[in-house]
């Protein structure tokens, strides 16, 4: 639990929640300022893929989905050459973009670092989260394409709770049927 100051007062940020003196968790309004407050201290740049990846987390789980963006981009140009860090950050960077209401970017960006990383690029979360993307998109087609992809990486059947089946169903529910289940 780290523990810092903010005009005054004394604050804890743990696992993406931010908690006064009292260890009481604080309302949203102030979360936010917190949170800018507490990331913008951290220069990004000078950290190791695997800080920059907690890092990263971090500030996606307080619900700065901006900083998150932005740190993903630096680093998927700095660590392209780190598969474990693209694998990662690459699905975590097409979240948060959807998180910002914007779908096509993720998409856009989605078939950027595929071309530019080729098969690093590939993993579940991230055809799982382009998928979704798709779908955002009411591209059921393309949508479909990845969570197959997805389904086949994985090897078959995880379970019905998983973030993939939950993009079946949707897919299933949104496309009148034409594109749900697995192959």
């Amino acid at each position: 639990m780290d523990k810092f100051e903010y005009e005054g007062e004394n604050y804890y940020f743990h696992k993406g929640q931010f908690y006064d003196e009292t260890f009481m968790s604080v309302e949203k309004t102030l979360a936010d300022k917190l949170a800018q407050n507490y990331f913008s201290a951290t220069d990004y740049t000078s950290l190791s893929s695997e800080k920059l990846i907690e890092y990263i987390k971090s500030v996606k789980d307080a619900g700065q989905v901006l900083p998150a963006k932005n740190a993903c981009v630096y680093g998927l140009e700095k660590f392209a050459y780190d598969r474990g860090f693209v694998g990662a950050a690459l699905p975590m960077l097409t979240s948060v973009l959807r998180q910002t209401g914007s779908p096509r970017e993720a998409v856009e960006a989605g078939k950027k670092y595929l071309k530019l990383l080729g098969g690093k690029a590939a993993s579940v979360p991230f055809y799982t989260s382009l998928a979704a993307a798709f779908c955002d998109l009411g591209d059921y087609a393309s949508a479909k394409k990845c969570a197959d992809c997805a389904y086949r990486m994985q090897g078959g059947g995880k379970g019905y709770a998983t973030e993939l089946s939950l993009v079946y169903r949707r897919l299933k529910n949104e496309s009148g049927g034409a594109c749900g289940g697995e192959d």
